[in-house]
């Protein structure tokens, strides 16, 4: 997460407690393709369309939604990237 800038930080001081927003520090190439990957899987029929409808029947503006839904596609590629990577192809005669 940290890698692609969709990390949370949050500015507090004492009693007042400030927003969260996205970092932004990571690379903006990997924020940019998640993110219009993120538009394809939120249409009518997508893989993640459910999700969205969720999270913004559940009261979050639809920008934040979109940047859930890109978190979450971050965290599929990861997880699949994990799993490959403990797979070694055997090579038979």
């Amino acid at each position: 997460m940290k890698l692609a800038g969709l990390d949370l930080y949050e500015i507090s001081s004492g009693k007042m407690k400030g927003q969260r927003r996205i970092s932004k520090r990571g690379r903006s190439l990997i924020r940019k393709i998640l993110y219009y990957t993120a538009i394809q899987t939120i249409r009518k029929d997508g893989i993640l369309h459910d999700y969205y409808t969720r999270l913004t029947d559940g009261g979050m503006k639809r920008m934040k939604a979109l940047i859930a839904v890109s978190r979450k596609l971050l965290g599929i590629i990861y997880a699949i990237v994990r799993m490959t990577a403990n797979i070694q192809p055997t090579l038979s005669p």
